[in-house]
């Protein structure tokens, strides 16, 4: 650990005591159960592990492609409507969650849920990872600022209520500092404490909420050797609360019909996007490819990248919660896209989704509509005009009695030897011959003819 400046001798127990203590001991579970946190003692009197140690271990790490949970459409609900909550940032100063301090999120989150139509439709509200920021370190206390706050003013309010209320006598010891000094500075638990309240007000709206580990979440987990989100889901202990494990997953969906007959398809979720580099839109897309893998889901939903909006023909890129979307550093800050984060789905048959973007079906527009279906006519003409001369074609060249390609091969060979045969058996002359009887012809008329004159009864003679 680098020195710190004005270093006294127990400064770094007390910052390492705070830290630990802010970072939420009473709020997710026992993080000092790693050896960078236990004292000298306790490392001092750890006992070496044993092969089997290992193997369990190992097996507790193996996470399946395949989540265990199942989205289950019941019969009397015709969609499945997704609302996503993602790149959260709790309680981060330099990229905080958009709209929390005049609490617009919460209101534009109930809205969504309303337009859902929980009574009507399967809700689930997908908190997609990075939800707990990165300013959690302890690198971030070693260099927090410092504070100060005059609750001169306050006091002598509250003195003033707690008079009334409980007498003179019993606020005369109540000491008035005039400055409190503070280290800006929010720990782990802090964020575990926000992040629980935010998924009870979810809760409360009646839906199913499932959690999704994000590359911050992931490297929480890895620092203080715990899962974060699923001591999350202990402590609230709600049947609609569920956890899906991975940050490349595949989650099975079913869509419950008459006779209790089931549609299956599959939804997979990209949430390991954060760390890339990419900034620009079709960067990002090429970045969830290194940073997350492929899906093969029939649809996909993409989070935590710095682009919103469909990139393929089944992937969905989500846009996020936090303020800003992520820049490189010294750079200016720009806004984050909002309001791509709810969307409708239908099974009509299994395999197969359709994504309407957004709760409700578009109200189209009348020209609109007509150019559509002019479109829609023409299309169809022309289908049925090639349709038309495939089948004359098919008239013309294949035979009657059979549609195998063998036996039309063949068919056709037949009729070209018939027709070659029939053709040769005719005299056909050369341009050799031609000539020879040209040349022969000329000859005729050219030389002179041997004459026999016969003498008549006129004088005259005959030739």
């Amino acid at each position: 650990m680098a020195p710190r400046k004005n270093q006294s001798a127990n400064k770094q127990q007390e910052i390492l005591e705070k830290y630990l203590r802010e970072s939420g001991e009473d709020f997710t579970t026992n993080i000092r159960d790693n050896v960078n946190w236990a004292t000298g003692d306790e490392v001092a009197s750890l006992k070496k592990p044993t092969t089997m140690d290992y193997f369990r271990e190992i097996r507790n790490k193996t996470t399946s492609p395949i989540s265990e949970e199942i989205i289950v459409i019941e019969e009397n609900q015709n969609a499945l409507n997704l609302i996503f909550r993602n790149a959260l940032n709790i309680r981060d100063m330099g990229n905080p969650l958009y709209g929390e301090e005049n609490k617009s999120n919460r209101k534009n989150l109930s809205l969504n849920i309303a337009k859902a139509e929980p009574s009507k439709n399967k809700v689930c509200v997908i908190y997609g990872g990075d939800l707990l920021g990165t300013e959690w370190e302890l690198k971030r206390l070693n260099n927090a600022k410092i504070i100060t706050q005059d609750i001169h003013g306050d006091l002598i309010t509250l003195r003033e209520v707690a008079s009334e209320v409980l007498g003179d006598d019993a606020v005369e010891g109540v000491t008035n500092p005039n400055i409190i000094r503070k280290a800006l500075f929010f720990a782990l638990g802090e964020k575990v404490k926000v992040l629980r309240r935010d998924i009870k007000y979810v809760l409360s709206h009646n839906v199913d909420v499932y959690l999704i580990n994000g590359a911050q979440e992931e490297k929480i987990n890895k620092y203080f050797k715990i899962n974060v989100l699923k001591t999350v889901i202990q402590e609230i202990n709600h049947p609609r609360l569920h956890l899906i494990e991975g940050v490349n997953t595949v989650v099975n969906v079913a869509k419950v019909t008459k006779g209790n007959n089931r549609r299956y398809a599959t939804i997979g979720f990209l949430t390991n996007n954060s760390i890339s580099k990419a900034r620009q839109g079709q960067q990002s897309v090429a970045g969830v490819k290194l940073n997350s893998g492929e899906n093969n889901a029939d649809v996909v939903f993409v989070t935590n990248t710095n682009v919103a909006g469909k990139k393929g023909v089944n992937q969905y890129y989500v846009s996020g919660e936090s303020t800003y979307i992520t820049m490189a550093q010294k750079k200016m800050p720009l806004l984050s896209p909002k309001h791509y984060n709810t969307f409708s789905l239908r099974i009509p048959k299994s395999h197969e989704i359709t994504v309407i973007e957004g709760h409700n079906m578009p109200i189209p527009v009348q020209l609109e509509k007509d150019v559509y279906d002019e479109f829609v006519r023409q299309e169809l003409i022309k289908q049925q005009i090639a349709k038309n001369l495939q089948a004359q074609l098919d008239g013309i060249t294949k035979p009657a009695h059979t549609a195998d390609p063998v036996k039309t091969v063949q068919y056709f060979k037949s009729r070209y030897k018939s027709t070659s045969t029939a053709v040769s058996e005719e005299p056909v002359e050369t341009v050799e011959n031609q000539t020879q009887v040209d040349v022969a012809s000329v000859q005729q008329d050219v030389e002179p003819k041997n004459v026999t004159i016969v003498p008549t009864d006129d004088g005259m003679g005959e030739m």
